[in-house]
């Protein structure tokens, strides 16, 4: 059989990598403080993609960050996170933001709360149910605040060795996220 064919799986027993595979979908209408996933099935992905689509926020000005847990949610590590991001807004502003040493990841910077004011992104996390390296993350996010497009790219790291099994989103500001649609893949590996 010719290698074009085995490449789109056409012979048997041919893994299907890379393949996005649904663990959670989340989606909200109301005010909650935290969006937790405790299901991430760290054994079976070691990649993970979190998709955020029109997450609204109630107060203007606010972050969107995660912390990682080692006990399923029941707490969260909040110390030894670094992160760094470089900021574009619409109106030619440039920026980095960045952290060593923080109690979280850093996700978006300031988003605003305005009518169609949403914060869409996404998140790449490795590594999260081996014990022995670094967790990380790489991510793109766009948002708006007072009317100015904003888009920044960058990542981060845990910088712990541990088996990551749950994360949250959270913002600076207690109760605050209120529309959302959240989805969590595994990336196929075997």
């Amino acid at each position: 059989m010719p290698i074009g064919q085995a490449k789109f799986g056409l012979l048997g027993g041919v893994a299907d990598l890379g393949k996005l595979e649904l663990i959670e979908t989340q989606t909200a209408s109301g005010t909650v403080e935290f969006i937790e996933f405790t299901n991430l099935q760290e054994s079976t992905y070691n990649v993970h993609l979190l998709t955020v689509n029109n997450l609204h926020l109630a107060n203007n000005s606010s972050l969107v960050q995660s912390q990682f847990s080692t006990n399923g949610g029941t707490s969260y590590i909040n110390t030894q996170y670094q992160y760094a991001q470089q900021r574009c807004q619409a109106n030619g502003t440039f920026a980095d933001d960045k952290s060593v040493g923080t109690s979280s990841l850093q996700f978006v910077y300031f988003a605003g709360n305005g009518t169609g004011e949403t914060c869409n992104f996404y998140a790449y996390f490795y590594n999260l149910g081996d014990n022995t390296k670094y967790s990380y993350v790489t991510m793109h996010n766009n948002y708006m605040i007072s009317g100015v497009a904003i888009s920044s790219f960058g990542g981060g790291a845990l910088l712990q060795t541990n088996t990551i099994n749950a994360f949250r989103l959270q913002s600076n500001v207690t109760n605050n996220f209120t529309d959302y649609d959240i989805s969590l893949y595994g990336i196929a590996e075997s």
